[in-house]
């Protein structure tokens, strides 16, 4: 049996994993075509994400709802797919949680929650995109992603 611990993105669902393929490989062709006069995500790697993401998009690889976010986010495609929310949101629908698991933007304000690694955090207000929470062990201040997947503490 393999272990897809040591696999690289083996915790994508297919359809992340396909939005991420397509990503890397516009890379590739943008290197093949440009070398180093054309920057990483710049509008040469744009206009190929853009080109090899359509016969996806064509095909009806994608449920209705990606296909829509993808559509959205191929107008000006960010550096990371994670970077556009609505993007991150409709794909994350596929992921397969772990019971108990919800999202930072889920939790009500003062709530308490931990992280997979067992370090527990106290959620605060929003700061520009990302919210701002206080490490309980440290006092420390972090500022997440608001579709992070978090253990809320009951």
């Amino acid at each position: 049996m393999t272990d897809y611990g040591d696999e690289v993105n083996y915790n994508l669902n297919s359809y992340a994993f396909l939005v991420t393929t397509v990503h890397e490989f516009a890379h590739l062709l943008t290197w093949n075509e440009h070398k180093r006069k054309a920057k990483p995500h710049g509008k040469e790697w744009k206009s190929n994400f853009k080109r090899m993401m359509v016969p996806f998009l064509e095909s009806a690889v994608f449920p209705e709802d990606i296909r829509k976010a993808i559509g959205i986010h191929l107008e000006n495609p960010s550096a990371s797919s994670c970077a556009d929310l609505s993007l991150f949101r409709a794909m994350q629908r596929y992921d397969d949680k772990p019971a108990g698991f919800v999202r930072v933007e889920e939790l009500t304000a003062n709530s308490l929650f931990t992280l997979k690694n067992g370090r527990a955090f106290r959620k605060q207000g929003l700061v520009r995109k990302r919210y701002r929470c206080v490490e309980l062990k440290t006092g420390m201040i972090y500022l997440f992603n608001p579709l992070t997947e978090v253990e809320a503490v009951v």
